[in-house]
């Protein structure tokens, strides 16, 4: 009895305390809501844009199905059933990085290129959106064909392309002189147009510049140095350090979105410790030889950061290193003329005896193939004090080339000039990727782009060509103009003009790559 008269109590108490008759009951407090962050998505890499399946529909070139595998950034198909002619589709070493669909994630930006069988080069820009860490393809929109990439990025929500195309009138073949600016937004599953500029080539200035060598000076005891950096698809960042044969090295490279490489090789011997085409960012082992090695840094994504890092243990002879290269000094009123797609007579000859009345000297970027066809032109232009550079073989475009490829044009237009050929290649078009200059470099070569291009071979007159040089010239300004690839005549009237202005205005015209 006692028993329930206790139980009873209880309930009571409890009922008055949850009606709120105690007075100094507090009112229940609800449980904070803490909030659980979105865990922050990882970034896209461009080993998983090489792997990923794009759309292509069959108007734009694509399969049936419209799917595009990438398999380490390719894909073959046949063109037809049972024929030997292929399809090839290829991701475009060039990639940029940013939020295009307003989520707060970074989301890519890629370019797929379609060569169709004997057809053209045909370009796609591809947006790609960052789907929890995976890459999610969105629709493509066209290019254009064989077009020339100059400028990929994303800002401000926009996708930003700069390319050079040809105009209606111009053939393939010829440098392009249409340059097109595109922004695009994404809408929905596919890119929306906002607005596009069409500017002349000829009106920008294309870059010549060539970062310094930086030297890594390591304590002989061992040690480590860090370097950052900022590098992007069209640029090569450079740095040397010395070892000694057997010294154990570590190399090592980061960035975020696993988008940077390097290529290792000895400056004297030449040898490749890490190629280009591995796309590796480490490197570890125990030097080869006493020498200065080359660590250069490439990027496929665009405005990539870095950080370089090289630890090596303890030098094991006494070698000295040899002084850091000196970046030299300024180039006083030198002006740099160049002359491509030659050597062809008798356009070649007439320059020749041009410069020679006005003690100048020039630079001739040869094409290989015609360098086997002449010879004796390539003998007069060495013994007139000029320097012969590479052109590839038969005037290849170097974006998008494999390294056998690249190796294979320059090398053979190489043999072709002879041993008076010098260690500077200037690509066909002014056409790179992310990989020409480090390809360049593994070979020994310095690319050598120009400051003013003449569209002499678009024969526009002789004193538009003149006016292009006397209007823009300035020290140190490298001058494109062409002694072969067809008629020259407008070309060889217009030089004796602007010899005559330039030394007149006190410029010493000299070789370049001497």
């Amino acid at each position: 009895m006692r028993t329930k008269t206790l139980i009873t109590m209880l309930v009571i108490l409890i009922l008055l305390a949850a009606c709120g008759q105690f007075d100094d009951a507090s009112p229940p407090v609800p449980p904070e809501e803490t909030a659980v962050p979105e865990a922050e998505a990882p970034l896209l890499t461009w080993e998983q844009l090489k792997n990923a399946t794009y759309t292509l529909p069959m108007e734009m070139g694509g399969l049936e199905d419209g799917r595009i595998p990438l398999e380490n950034g390719e894909f073959s198909v046949a063109a037809a059933p049972g024929s030997a002619s292929m399809n090839r589709f290829l991701l475009y070493p060039g990639v940029a990085y940013g939020d295009l669909d307003g989520d707060g994630r970074e989301d890519a930006l890629v370019i797929l290129i379609n060569n169709s069988a004997g057809s053209g080069n045909f370009y796609y820009l591809i947006p790609v959106r960052n789907s929890d860490g995976q890459p999610q393809p969105l629709t493509a929109a066209f290019i254009g064909d064989r077009v020339i990439i100059e400028q990929l990025r994303v800002a401000d929500g926009q996708a930003q392309l700069l390319f050079r195309t040809y105009r209606p009138d111009e053939p393939f073949g010829s440098t392009p002189t249409l340059q097109v600016n595109r922004r695009y937004v994404v809408q929905g599953d596919a890119l929306e147009l906002l607005s596009e500029e069409t500017l002349n080539a000829n009106e920008l200035v294309n870059d010549t510049e060539t970062e310094p060598v930086i030297p890594i000076e390591l304590p002989e005891a061992g040690g480590a140095a860090s370097y950052t950096g900022q590098t992007g698809p069209f640029a090569l960042d450079r740095y040397t350090v010395f070892l000694t044969a057997g010294q154990e090295v570590s190399i090592n490279l980061t960035a975020a979105h696993q988008d940077a490489f390097l290529s290792i090789f000895g400056l004297e011997t030449g040898d490749v410790l890490l190629s280009v085409r591995e796309e590796q960012a480490s490197w570890q082992g125990a030097a080869p030889e006493t020498q200065r090695y080359a660590v250069n840094v490439f990027a496929v994504g665009a405005e990539t950061e870095y950080t370089l890092t090289i630890e090596a243990g303890e030098n094991s002879d006494t070698a000295v290193p040899p002084p850091p290269p000196v970046k030299p000094e300024g180039v006083g009123n030198a002006v740099y003329l160049t002359f491509d797609d030659g050597p062809l007579s008798p356009y070649t000859g007439q320059i020749l005896d041009l410069l020679a009345q006005y003690n100048a000297r020039a630079t001739f970027f040869i094409i290989g193939v015609n360098a086997q066809a002449s010879p004796e032109l390539l003998q007069a232009i060495e013994q007139g004090g000029h320097t012969l550079a590479n052109h590839t073989w038969n005037h290849e475009s170097l974006a998008g080339m494999s390294q056998a490829e690249f190796n294979q044009v320059v090398q053979q237009a190489e043999q072709a000039i002879g041993p008076a050929a010098v260690p500077c290649l200037r690509p066909p078009y002014g056409a790179t990727d992310a990989f020409t200059r480090a390809y360049a470099a593994e070979l020994g070569y310095e690319i050598v782009m120009w400051n003013i291009d003449t569209l002499d071979w678009s024969q526009p007159g002789v004193e538009a060509i003149a006016a292009s040089v006397r209007d823009n010239v300035y020290p140190g300004a490298i001058v494109l103009m062409h002694d072969g690839g067809g008629n020259r005549t407008q070309t060889v009237a217009a030089l004796e003009t602007i010899l005559r202005d330039l030394s007149s205005q006190g410029y010493v015209l000299e070789a370049l790559c001497q």
